[in-house]
């Protein structure tokens, strides 16, 4: 088994504790969080769970083979070159950062000194997302005409990211770009390479709030053009949607857990018993501690996508509202 410290006991943090400590592979050893009511609700989800006074003392005090960092995104460097300072595996939760040139030194860093890292980028491990990946790998729709993705969110941050809301209703560290947008963008340069902007314009909300509206066009490397149409404050239920269209088969991916395919006709759905099993994240993550290879996100992949998002965000066309 596999032995786990978790920095950062919030939204994600407890959705990972949870998944762990279920998980046969896996055995999480300790947590922190400098939130005592988080640290009240992982004990209670975890009666024997230690819940250490400082981060370091996790790190240091504690056998640990990887380390799992799910704090707010400006402190992401801080925790993994602690962890990189005493050989420590660490899976990151995404953004990597949002300063660029700290992520970019801790790039430099953990490449450096060798150690084992990857970013909590999950489409690429659903079974849905890698058939879709494979049949545009393998031009199974032909020559791709276009791309358009949607978001909308009826209120930003949503519910269920409970104490995130502080940091993920601010432009510094926040906002739907940084936090739902960018799964889109890692699986696009993942399977078309770099992205370019051909026109942007964000609107920011009042108060110093993060971004409520979206409107762009995006360029592949070989041309397609990728349209976006994004915002918060809907009357309507949440949409997260991705439609690509080809000359022989269109697909569309839809609020992570469903995709359909036309050839011209009818949508119909892809029907996930019918795929090839895969490994889930989490036996992904098992199988990159085993092994040291998977299919995750390096810290130089989530730190190419951080790159292309916080371009966007110094883009502006519109300004605060």
């Amino acid at each position: 088994m596999f032995k786990i410290g978790i920095i950062g006991l919030g939204t994600m943090g407890k959705l990972m504790l949870e998944s762990m400590v279920n998980h046969p592979q896996f055995i999480v050893v300790g947590g922190w969080d400098t939130s005592k009511e988080a640290c009240e609700i992982a004990s209670k989800m975890v009666p024997n769970l230690p819940i250490t006074k400082t981060a370091e003392f996790l790190l240091q005090g504690y056998d640990i083979d990887c380390v799992y960092i799910a704090t707010p995104p400006s402190t992401h460097a801080h925790y993994a070159e602690l962890a990189s300072n005493l050989g420590l595996s660490i899976l990151c939760e995404k953004p990597l950062g949002v300063d660029l040139s700290s992520s970019q030194h801790l790039v430099s860093l953990v490449n450096d000194l060798n150690i084992p890292n990857a970013v909590n980028f999950t489409l690429m491990n659903s079974p849905l997302v890698s058939w879709l990946r494979s049949e545009l790998i393998q031009n199974n729709g032909g020559e791709i005409q276009a791309i358009e993705i949607r978001h909308s969110f009826n209120e930003w941050p949503r519910k269920w990211q409970g104490g995130a809301s502080e940091w993920l209703s601010r432009p510094q560290e926040g906002g739907f770009i940084r936090e739902v947008f960018s799964h889109f963008v890692f699986m696009m340069q993942n399977i078309w390479g770099n992205l370019s902007i051909q026109s942007l314009d964000i609107v920011f909300g009042e108060s110093e709030l993060s971004e409520t509206e979206l409107f762009g066009v995006l360029l592949t490397e070989s041309g397609i053009k990728v349209s976006i149409v994004a915002g918060t404050g809907r009357c309507a239920p949440e949409l997260n949607e991705m439609t690509i269209y080809g000359t022989s088969a269109s697909y569309r991916y839809v609020n992570w857990s469903e995709v359909f395919v036309t050839h011209g006709a009818d949508w119909k759905p892809v029907l996930e018993k019918n795929l090839p099993p895969v490994n889930r994240q989490l036996d992904e993550i098992a199988l990159w501690l085993e092994s040291g290879s998977a299919n995750l996100a390096s810290f130089d992949d989530a730190n190419q996508v951080q790159l292309f998002i916080e371009e966007m965000l110094e883009k502006l066309k519109v300004s605060h509202c």
